[in-house]
């Protein structure tokens, strides 16, 4: 199976958009063509705005997918939450599984808020 970067997929891409583009070019010195980022900041940005991101170019020949941030109780993201399959079936049932990315993202993230460290 071949290493994704975080760029690259959605999950990797909502996790990203917590980071300032000074930030995120520190991250990914050396791993990302200049010529590429743009699009990088492009789709951060379009994450933190939207609060989950769309990738319907997988790494994957043909794959896709959808992914939401899980945040803590600072509002940091933590994880995300992903749903990944055949680039067809994703595009077919888009806003449904959209929904679902994103409403099992945030009732996750209102269980991690509540939770208190020891």
């Amino acid at each position: 199976m071949p290493t994704r970067l975080p760029h690259q997929v959605a999950s990797g891409l909502v996790m990203l958009a917590d980071f300032a583009p000074q930030d995120l070019e520190d991250i990914n010195r050396g791993q990302v063509p200049p010529d590429q980022w743009s699009g990088i900041l492009a789709a951060t940005e379009g994450a933190r705005a939207d609060g989950y991101y769309v990738n319907l170019n997988g790494v994957v020949e043909g794959a896709a997918g959808i992914a939401a941030p899980v945040r803590d109780a600072h509002g940091r993201t933590v994880a995300a939450i992903n749903i990944s399959g055949p680039r067809d079936r994703i595009i077919a049932d888009l806003d449904r599984i959209r929904d679902a990315v994103v409403s099992v993202a945030r009732a996750v993230s209102n269980e991690v808020a509540q939770r208190k460290r020891k």
